[in-house]
């Protein structure tokens, strides 16, 4: 452990200013005097007692004196302090003015100012307020010093805001063309002849290179590792500021410099978000992890680890470096053994980490008997927290290994440990978290019994993410509390009678305040838990709710009132799993205190919940409530909360205009149907600040805006408030499963539909907000509900929440991504998606990626395109001309490749088909003799279109070998994976698709089986300049890039396809790849290949089904046969309507699946399973299906 630069204290600073006398007085105004001379002992040492309030002895790092100020000049600064904090200037030239007039006055003065306790917060103002020109002059001044200065007391507060303002500035000069306010471009300022320019980048790495070689002893110095924590996460773009890093960079006694930034420069309002750095940050970042991890050996870091002051500084380097790749790690570190990860936490390259990764040995065995030891320290443990949460998936999996895996229990009921707990809890993935439930469930009646219930509370809200049933928690919880359910609640916040007792009325002859209850933890975790409870649908929301309504009328209203609990019975009121009977039930029981709520601290919010709980079907209780708070008006209007409620709940309207008022409601009622997984949250945060949930706020925010931009986002407000709860509606049906009584679609012949719709398009007036909403109405009604899992009708299914939101931002973006003029954020996300999605296909070079195109057909005619003007360049400006083209594909393959050869010109005679095997597999053998008779015959074979999933039976053709073919006889080797491409997401899948590299193009589909909405089609390959040579056309009033712009990168991305409108459609599949990521995908496609298989078991076992299907099926599809009487007909008229009859009987089931051709036997059933069939969807769709009721049928017709 590095030892912290310390000095002898009080008795030897007394010494040595005896001995230096009064000779000292002569350099009191120099800017800088050694600490020789230094004159301010006793002025110092009471900022130091100030500054800690604790009256103890402190090492005095000043290893420099800068000086004191005069009587006059601290007066002066100090009124100039004030000035700011009022903030009384008329505009930002007056506040600037000011500032240029405050910095002239500090000239020559600012080390002084920065190392004094009295006007050091002017400076930290001052910074924050500061242009880029002023910043760079006391960078100036503060470089050659800032070792000095990040160990000074008050200094060390100054560095830090200098950092963080200036890293914005850094980052906008960035860019060549910036130009900061009333400044020169950086070309300027060097030719100016001005002072030497040196740029804000410079200026860091001046910094850098001083505090570099001291970096070590700074991490656990007192003052120094504030401000190099800030750094550090400066340097790596990370705002200072947020939640997460202030508590790591402040000290708990640090007061915030509080500004207002209405007049501020552009980078101070900046200052705070995570910005884009300079790389020589980054790599200055790399180069002091690297520099700490290879400076301490183990025992060094130990010590830091559970240093008070040390291990925060521990916690940023730890952060820094497990956020770089593994492969990163072990170039920058040398290994895994040797970064602070290895060290600390004893895990290698080669082992699984902990006991199980170590050799025999004292020597292996402390790094993981320590880190277990660290769950349990007070300062250890949030270090552990650290490394939990930000742990790469590799090493976090063996860490909980190590240390977690079988002492998840006894982790949980430690008071300390029980924190790190929590955070493992929130990585843990679906598949181990049964086995952790089963470890924290045995002692839950502990936990509880002591009050250290956030395991619990953390618990609950991971289960109701991975939708792991939680039975046996509530059964736990119900157990351990062993009470009635009255008595549940009042225990769970551990309430006595005293809390529920209101407090008497103040006495007005006392002139004393009275004293603030005090708070009790125990009281607020109770609440936290309970809320949490009530988020989620099922037994756990049942106990609080029946402990709820089970309360008398008096009690029910103490625990309105009171503090903690008032937040149990607001989350109640706007959770959407709250029925209506029991909202009724608790209304009814508060009726007559809602003046009395209304006017108290807490109880008003209660009210405020009540308007949003009040929707239909208890719109009628709204009017009641109102009743009540109008009775009371005298008292609510002299209430600070009162008022709020009055306003929230537009009582001035439901006394003056009432029709207007329960306009609101109903507007209120349809925005409230609505169910959002943050609408809880955010309903109760609104309230809780002071506005409300009512109507009033809502006519505040809509109110004055009269002009045309103001009325077009008023409108798609408010047009969205009007079909939200139906578009929900449609999807919540969907989730309530598949089965009978769970209809997919309202069925119509196309003559009966036309006549319901009636569109009649107007051809003058429209018909407004009506007439939409009931073509709306007509349209959800009659449409297939493809978030029903009993559609397996198609190769795609339903989208997720992610795709909804990502079609409404390409519908409010509403451009065409065919240059980058007019869609830059749009291209860049299509191309950075497409070189990923190549590269996981293993198309690898530096040329890698592809573009989108409008569906699998599309992308299938691009590449036969694409090949023929590669391949025969002449044809793409005299056309087909004399060449016989011909093109090959599988039996099974898709349609559109014989589309494509029309829409080329070479028409249908010229797709060769080659045949299948009997797992529906191209024989490859087949497709060279095609192609040799062919050539024999004088025609031009060019193109292989191979499938990577069938449409029908899911087959992946053999790759390798068609690639073989495709070399010897120069062919262009397509693979269609428009269906099956996803499975290169799935580490357990993507083996089918070995070979698929060696291809030429790639068509892959993301809206069918990863469920992004429809459409999102890529056409990838191993090198996308043959897509710009093969397409490419000249258009100067479109296309403006130039030749220097090259082949490599082309940014106008409509160069590189035939048409020249284009969707973003790649930015539905980045957003749910950023949201998701690889793991979410790879679950999915899991999940629905072992619901396959386990159709497909399901249909061998009974004897009245015959698989067509391989079992298990190569892809999604599973094919079979309805044999009522065992043996598969050989009539293909009987098989194919008996298929039909059943399939249209299915609809009415609540299940939607289509049928394919054989040419032998008839029709046959394909059913396409997806990422949200479940087993109980197959088992109804077995048992339910009217399977003998229509053979019977059928027999008797034969």
């Amino acid at each position: 452990m590095p030892k912290e630069i310390k000095k002898r204290g009080r008795r030897a600073e007394k010494k040595r200013k005896e001995e230096r006398g009064a000779a000292d007085e002569l350099e009191q105004n120099a800017n800088y005097v050694p600490i020789t001379g230094q004159t301010a002992a006793a002025e110092e040492e009471e900022a130091e007692a100030a500054y800690y309030g604790d009256g103890a002895q402190h090492p005095n790092d000043d290893s420099q004196f800068y000086g004191l100020l005069t009587d006059e000049e601290a007066e002066y600064f100090r009124g100039a302090d004030e000035v700011l904090e009022s903030n009384s200037f008329a505009d930002a030239a007056e506040r600037g003015l000011f500032i240029a007039n405050v910095y002239r006055e500090a000239d020559g003065k600012e080390l002084k100012i920065a190392s004094s306790q009295g006007c050091s917060r002017l400076l930290e103002k001052l910074v924050l307020l500061s242009t880029p020109a002023q910043l760079k002059k006391l960078w100036r001044v503060f470089t050659g010093h800032f070792l000095n200065l990040v160990q000074h007391r008050f200094a060390s507060h100054c560095c830090e805001v200098l950092f963080e303002r200036s890293v914005v500035v850094a980052s906008r000069e960035m860019d060549p063309a910036y130009v900061p306010d009333g400044g020169l471009t950086e070309k300027e300022a060097e030719t100016a002849g001005d002072e030497v320019f040196a740029s804000m980048e410079s200026l860091f790495l001046y910094m850098l290179n001083e505090l570099e070689p001291s970096i070590i002893p700074l991490l656990s110095h007192t003052f120094a590792s504030h401000p190099l924590r800030a750094l550090l996460l400066i340097l790596s773009g990370q705002p200072v500021s947020s939640s997460t890093s202030q508590s790591l960079v402040q000290s708990r006694k640090k007061k915030n410099i509080s500004i207002t930034t209405d007049f501020a420069p552009p980078e101070a309002r900046e200052a705070g978000a995570a910005i884009a750095v300079p790389d020589s940050f980054t790599e200055a970042v790399e180069r002091i992890v690297a520099a700490v991890g290879a400076g301490l050996d183990v025992e060094e870091i130990r010590a830091m680890a559970v240093h008070p002051i040390g291990s925060p500084t521990l916690q940023v380097l730890l952060q820094l470096e497990m956020r770089k790749s593994r492969n990163e790690r072990k170039r920058s570190g040398g290994g895994e053994e040797v970064t602070l990860l290895g060290k600390l936490a004893g895990i290698s390259a080669g082992g699984d980490g902990g006991e199980e990764g170590e050799e025999e040995g004292e020597e292996g065995k402390r790094p993981s008997s320590f880190f277990s030891n660290l769950l349990y320290d007070p300062v250890g443990s949030h270090l552990a927290e650290k490394i939990m949460s930000y742990a790469p998936k590799r090493e976090f999996k063996k860490l909980y290994k190590a240390h977690f895996r079988t002492r998840m229990g006894s982790l949980a009921r430690n008071e300390t440990a029980g924190f790190v707990v929590v955070r493992v809890l929130e990585k843990l993935g679906k598949d181990v978290m049964k086995e952790a439930i089963g470890e924290i469930l045995k002692e839950v009646g502990g936990m509880i019994e002591r009050g250290q219930v956030a395991v619990i509370k953390t618990l609950i809200d991971v289960c109701g993410k991975q939708e792991v049933d939680t039975t046996e928690i509530a059964k736990a919880i119900s157990d351990a509390y062993n009470c009635t359910p009255e008595q549940l609640i009042p225990k769970m916040l551990s309430l006595t009678p005293t809390d529920l007792t209101p407090p008497p009325p103040p006495n007005p002859d006392d002139t004393k305040e009275p004293p603030k209850p005090k708070r009790d933890p125990k009281q607020r975790h109770g609440s936290l838990l309970a809320q949490s409870m009530l988020q989620h649908p099922g037994p756990l929301h049942t106990l609080i709710t029946t402990s709820l309504t089970s309360q008398s009328s008096s009690t029910l209203t103490a625990l309105s009132q009171h503090p903690q609990a008032s937040h149990i019975i607001q989350a109640f009121l706007l959770s959407p799993h709250s029925s209506a009977p029991d909202r009724r039930r608790l209304l009814n029981q508060l009726r007559g205190a809602w003046g009395s709520l209304a006017t108290h601290p807490a109880g008003s919010h209660i009210v405020d919940a009540a308007w949003t709980a009040t929707a239909p079907p208890l719109a009628n209780y709204k009017q009641a409530v109102a009743e009540e708070l109008v009775k009371a008006e005298r008292e609510i209007r002299e209430s600070f909360f009162g008022r709020n409620v009055w306003r929230n709940w537009a009582l001035d309207r439901y006394k003056t205009r009432r029709s207007e008022w329960f306009g609101l409601a109903r507007e209120a009622a349809a925005a409230a149907a609505a169910p959002s997984s943050s609408s809880l949250a955010s309903g109760v945060g609104a309230m809780r600040i002071g506005g409300g949930g009512g109507p009033g706020a809502a006519t505040a925010q809509g109110g004055g805006q009269k002009q045309q931009q103001g009325e077009r986002k008023k409108t798609a407000i408010e047009l969205l408030a009007l079909i939200q709860p139906y578009l929900y509606g449609f999807i919540s049906t969907g989730d309530s499963g598949a089965g009978p009584g769970k209809l997919i679609t309202e069925p119509l012949p196309p003559h009966e539909l036309t006549a319901v719709f009636d569109l009649d398009l107007p051809a003058a007036e429209g018909r407004g907000e009506e007439g939409l909403l009931a073509v709306v109405k007509k349209v959800l009604r009659y449409s297939v509900n493809t978030w029903s899992p009993g559609f397996m009708d198609k190769l795609y299914a339903s989208t997720d929440p992610v795709g909804v939101v990502s079609e409404l931002v390409l519908a409010v973006l509403n451009t065409n991504v065919h240059v980058y003029q007019v869609s830059p954020a749009l291209t860049i996300i299509e191309k950075a998606t497409t070189v990923r999605l190549a590269n996981l296909m293993g198309f690898n070079s530096p040329n890698a990626g592809g573009m989108t195109l409008p569906g699998g057909s599309a992308s299938n005619s691009t590449s036969m395109v694409v090949a023929r003007n590669s391949l025969f360049p002449d044809t793409q400006t005299k056309g087909n001309g004399a060449y016989r083209f011909v093109v090959f594909t599988s039996a099974h393959g898709h349609y559109s490749v014989e589309k494509a050869a029309i829409l080329c010109g070479f028409g249908s005679e010229a797709v060769w088909t080659v045949p299948v095997d009997k797992q529906g597999r191209m024989i490859v053998s087949d497709l060279e003799a095609l192609v040799i008779k062919a050539k024999e015959e004088g025609f031009t074979p060019f193109y292989v279109n191979a499938g990577a999933g069938t449409t029908v039976l899911g087959s992946f053709d053999p790759f390798e070998e068609i690639g073989d073919v495709c070399r010897r006889h120069g062919l262009w080797f397509h693979v269609d994976g428009s269906w099956g491409g996803s499975v290169a997401f799935s580490e357990n899948q993507k083996w089918r698709l070995k070979g698929v590299e060696r291809a030429d193009s790639m068509t892959m589909n993301p809206h069918k089986m990863l469920g992004v909405p429809m459409t999102c089609s890529f056409l990838l390959t191993n090198d996308r300049r043959k897509f710009w040579g093969a397409t490419m056309a000249r258009a100067g009033y479109l296309f403006h890039e130039t030749e220097e712009d090259g082949e490599d990168e082309i940014y106008d991305l409509a160069q590189m396809t035939m048409g020249c409108g284009r969707r973003g459609d790649s930015l539905k599949m980045a957003f749910g790849w950023i949201y998701y990521g690889k793991d979410g995908y790879q679950e999915r496609i899991d999940h629905a290949f072992e619901m396959a298989a386990y159709f497909a078991n399901v249909l061998k076992r009974k004897t009245y089904f015959h698989l067509v299907s391989e079992n298990p099926p190569p892809c999604l599809q599973v094919c079979f046969y309805y044999t009522p009487e065992g043996v598969l007909f050989d009539n293909a008229k009987k098989n194919t309507t008996t298929t039909r009859a059943i399939a249209a009987k299915l609809v009415a089931k609540g299940f939607m699946i289509d049928y394919s051709p054989d040419p032998t036997y008839g029709e046959f059933f394909r059913a396409v399973v997806n990422s949200r069939t479940t087993k109980e969807t197959i088992d109804a769709l077995e048992e339910e299906a009217p399977w003998t009721n229509e053979a019977n049928q059928m027999r008797r017709l034969w």
